[in-house]
């Protein structure tokens, strides 16, 4: 199959990686929002290799992290603090996930009450 590999191609699919959100769902469970998520960027990162793009680690937990919704906020300063050998895409996708257990949990705590 014959893809376009043209700079302009390369640097609109980048933008529009960088710049992806999160996208709230009412719907879906929280579970399946934050592994839907992290399944798009990573289908993302896929789709920038195949026309050449090198994505670093680095830059999926960028996106990752910078795309979730203001509910996230906490998590993403605590990062800060993280030693930057625990900074790793397969811990941060754990902890999000974490993260997301614990916001589940509340969520449903204040629901009934």
């Amino acid at each position: 199959m014959h893809r376009a590999r043209g700079f302009g191609l390369k640097l609109a699919m980048h933008h529009r990686f960088i710049n992806t959100k999160m996208k709230l769902d009412n719907s879906q469970k929280m579970a399946k929002l934050m592994a839907s998520w992290i399944g798009r960027v990573k289908g993302m990162c896929f789709e920038l290799e195949a026309v050449g793009v090198n994505v670093t680690d680095e830059d999926i937990i960028l996106v990752l992290t910078n795309g979730l919704p203001k509910t996230f906020n906490q998590f993403v300063i605590a990062l800060d603090a993280a030693c930057p050998e625990d900074i790793t895409l397969e811990n941060i996708i754990a902890q999000l996930a974490n993260e997301e257990g614990w916001q589940g949990l509340i969520s449903s705590r204040r629901r009934r009450r």
